[in-house]
């Protein structure tokens, strides 16, 4: 473990703060050291179980019978030109925004 100082100008304090060695590599902000002498330990799990698999893909699943519908709907109701210049628009509107 390697101990850092940090001056906390509020308090007018030194605070020791301790770091992992893993995280030596990287730089910390001032707010981390602050955090980390209150005894605050950032951890954000990237695991996602069995269950939470599962259901992210149903919920994206559902997605292609809604597309098909509405694409149903818009030959019946309005041809192809109602399919094609709509994306043609929407295509150039999300480039112009973009940029």
């Amino acid at each position: 473990m390697r101990e850092k100082t940090t001056s906390m100008t509020s308090a007018h304090k030194v605070v020791e703060v301790h770091v992992d060695p893993a995280d030596t590599d990287r730089r910390w902000s001032d707010d981390e050291d602050v955090l980390a002498a209150l005894g605050y330990k950032a951890e954000f799990k990237r695991e996602f179980s069995l269950f939470t698999t599962f259901s992210v893909s149903f919920a994206v699943l559902g997605l292609l019978p809604s597309f098909a519908t509405t694409l149903l709907y818009g030959m019946g109701y309005a041809g192809t030109a109602g399919m094609g210049w709509p994306r043609v628009l929407t295509a150039a509107k999300a480039t112009e925004a973009t940029s």
